[in-house]
């Protein structure tokens, strides 16, 4: 057998399924991504991020000064 037709005939390895999957993946999705590309360009956009940049914020402030959370994680057998 010629070398081109036994490397033809070699199983494809999982990195290669995985490749072909995400390339299959993106091609299908493309225009899907572009009017995500296109949302995220907006004023409005941004404004939905800051808001949520702030509520997560918020959360870890909060998330600091309870101690609660530890009580119940204490109680739960975790070390403290």
């Amino acid at each position: 057998m010629k070398r081109k037709q036994k490397f033809a005939e070699m199983p494809m390895t999982f990195q290669e399924v995985g490749q072909q999957l995400s390339n299959a993946m993106f091609q299908s999705f493309q225009p899907v991504l572009e009017e995500i590309s296109s949302m995220t360009a907006s004023a409005e956009f941004k404004t939905v991020i800051d808001g949520i940049v702030v509520a997560i914020q918020g959360m870890a402030v909060v998330a600091k000064r309870c101690d609660c959370w530890r009580e119940k994680v204490h109680s739960m057998g975790f070390p403290q």
